[in-house]
């Protein structure tokens, strides 16, 4: 469907949630759950505008009858109003002011009216008449007001529902090109850029000589990595020619190499789609083996906060591809330092998304039959797996990470290297929550998407020194990906991921990622073992 049929299908069915929610009446229970059980499969829609997407969540913050759901789900409403804030600049389209400053004025108003409820809570009717008083003499002060004198709450919509709620068109469709941009032209490159990328990967996986190059820092680099990273810059720079890379790789060592420049250059060559118009969309084949090496240096942004930026680690996990385990190849787009599109692909992780991990999945890995995945997200619209292909894509199948009844039931991800993670303070981490299962270790992002869909649970990358700074490039993708499925990914502290710094995460130290009921209570017990230190 084209932009604005969706945009009309996605108003009517909104309008429809809030006419049958003011036809009902107060007491019919059945017929409010009705309505947000509309509402939930409106806002779980894979195509839903970001305006609309919004809109909804602010309906069900509205019909809510569980105070603190509501004022979660508000929470995620007010982040996605505020990125989208950024995307616009005030005074360059009157109507998409108005629809913004709607959505504005709808947020500030039902935060109100949710800390009026909550403190009904814990105060007494004295105490809460004086408060509600307190409120301007608007129409919302009234609802206040009525609301915290009953001993029941009123559902939240009775009164905003016309003023704040009834979507008009003309907003809607001034506001779908610039704020709703669901980003599918980008994750559809993306995934096929990552998919054409694996093919040349695990060439090299099966290969005993992997062209290994030790980097300033150590950290190997092989045939893999360029050739990967060439493939899919040319990939974007075809399909978006004004975005930043920052990518893991440069081309110097191949200058300097001829033999090893040639070895890349075949592999690069031989690395295309089976699918004719996949293979066009990605821009075909680069055309010359210098091409190849202005194309790897073009993986040199410095990052920051501002502008589109693409995050590429070829091949994440490096060591792992060595030695037969896990490695990823890795695709993150950020929007003014937010994460939009990640895309992982990990050959030697299983398809199914039911297969547990074990203790081995990190260890002695092949990509034979049923193993490949594709995992992807796109901010706001759920996260996704689909088994790695040679040419067009296969379907997807949504994701989500798994409920924890018992924290000390959890499987818990670490790195194999003990230069990346500290694996003692793991194992007391894991004690503290009464976690008995040994942890699973393995290389790469593939541990993001492993946890994603409930394959494990936890994720820790605790630090092992005190001025190690994390690369954007090792945790964009995942991070999108866990958060899309359901988790929380934070530093130690507790705080977001901020991909805003540069090429580090600049301002964080470590990784915990877990589902999201439990995300509190990890951090308490990582933060107890580490004020031990």
């Amino acid at each position: 469907m084209d932009s604005d049929t969706i945009n009309r299908t996605f108003t009517k069915a909104y309008n429809d949630i809030v006419k049958a929610y003011d036809a009902a009446d107060e007491t019919n229970q059945v017929a409010l759950r009705q309505c947000i059980a509309q509402a939930r499969a409106l806002l779980a829609e894979h195509a839903i505008p970001r305006y609309h997407s919004i809109k909804t969540q602010l309906l069900l913050v509205s019909m809510l009858p569980d105070v603190d759901e509501a004022a979660a789900l508000l929470r995620d409403a007010d982040i996605m109003f505020r990125v989208l804030c950024t995307q616009h600049r005030k005074g360059e389209d009157a109507e998409i002011d108005e629809g913004l400053d709607e959505l504005s004025a709808a947020i500030e108003d039902l935060r109100t009216k949710l800390h009026a409820e909550q403190a009904v809570l814990h105060v007494g009717p004295a105490e809460i008449f004086h408060m509600a008083r307190n409120f301007s003499f608007s129409y919302i002060g009234l609802f206040i007001l009525a609301a915290s004198i009953l001993p029941s709450v009123l559902p939240r919509l009775r009164l905003l529902s016309s003023q704040l709620f009834a979507a008009t068109s003309g907003i809607s469709n001034s506001y779908h090109n610039m704020a709703t941009n669901d980003y599918s032209h980008e994750l559809d490159v993306a995934l096929l850029a990552v998919q054409r990328a694996t093919l040349l990967t695990k060439s090299v996986f099966h290969s005993h000589a992997k062209g290994t190059l030790n980097k300033s820092d150590a950290s190997p680099v092989t045939i893999g990595d360029f050739g990967a990273q060439a493939l899919i810059i040319s990939a974007l720079q075809h399909n978006f020619p004004n975005d930043e890379i920052v990518a893991e790789e440069e081309a110097k060592d191949l200058r300097e190499n001829e033999e090893l420049r040639n070895i890349v250059w075949d592999l690069v060559k031989g690395a295309k789609l089976s699918d004719a118009e996949c293979e066009k969309k990605l821009g075909g084949p680069i055309a010359s083996a210098e091409s190849m090496l202005d194309i790897i240096d073009k993986g040199d942004s410095k990052g920051g906060n501002k502008r589109r930026i693409w995050a590429i680690d070829p091949i994440d996990g490096t060591k792992g591809f060595l030695r037969g385990g896990q490695y990823a190849v890795c695709l993150g787009l950020m929007v003014d330092g937010d994460v939009k599109v990640g895309v992982l692909g990990c050959p030697n992780l299983p398809v199914s998304d039911s297969e547990p991990l074990t203790e081995n999945t990190g260890a002695d890995a092949s990509d034979e039959a049923g193993k490949g995945v594709l995992f992807s997200a796109v901010q706001g619209k759920g996260a996704n797996s689909r088994p790695l292909e040679r040419g067009a894509l296969a379907a997807e199948s949504s994701i989500q990470m798994k409920p924890l009844s018992k924290i000390s039931d959890a499987t818990f991800c670490e790195s194999v290297e003990a230069g990346h993670s500290n694996q003692g303070d793991s194992y007391n981490i894991a004690q503290k929550l009464g976690i008995t299962k040994p942890s699973v270790r393995m290389d790469s992002q593939a541990k993001y998407g492993s946890i994603a869909r409930g394959a494990g649970d936890l994720y820790l990358r605790l630090p092992v020194k005190k001025d190690y700074v994390e690369k954007i490039w090792d945790h964009a993708a995942g991070d999108l990906i866990v958060r899309e499925a359901g988790g929380e990914v934070t530093d130690v502290e507790g705080n977001r991921l901020d991909f805003s710094h540069g090429r580090t995460l600049l301002q964080n130290k470590g990784v915990v990622a877990a589902p999201r009921d439990v995300h509190r209570t990890v951090i308490e017990a990582v933060q107890s073992v580490l004020s031990k230190k």
